[in-house]
């Protein structure tokens, strides 16, 4: 896992990373907030599942979806994101 800025190449190995369950949904933390502000973790999410719609405060969210389809809830409505696509929420976006 990167925790921590540093000039230059940064790399997480594929199988590094800390290991949290988060609303009963498992994920593996690749790169920490404090790592310069963006939180990364890699996870599945079974069909029809997800979290209940929240704020990042101090961090942006990056989603790159690799396969199926997730559906992002916001003020403006639902945004569906299909296999391929990489979604930016920054922070203090729900």
């Amino acid at each position: 896992m990167l925790d921590a800025v540093t000039r230059g190449v940064a790399l997480v190995p594929g199988d590094a990373g800390e290991a949290l369950d988060i609303f009963g949904l498992g994920l593996v933390v690749k790169v920490e907030p404090d790592a310069g502000g963006l939180f990364l973790a890699e996870h599945s999410i079974p069909p029809g599942l997800g979290v209940p719609l929240h704020v990042h405060d101090a961090d942006d969210e990056v989603f790159v979806i690799r396969s199926g389809s997730l559906t992002l809830l916001g003020p403006e409505g639902p945004h569906m994101a299909g296999p391929g696509a990489t979604v930016l929420l920054p922070r203090g976006v729900a």
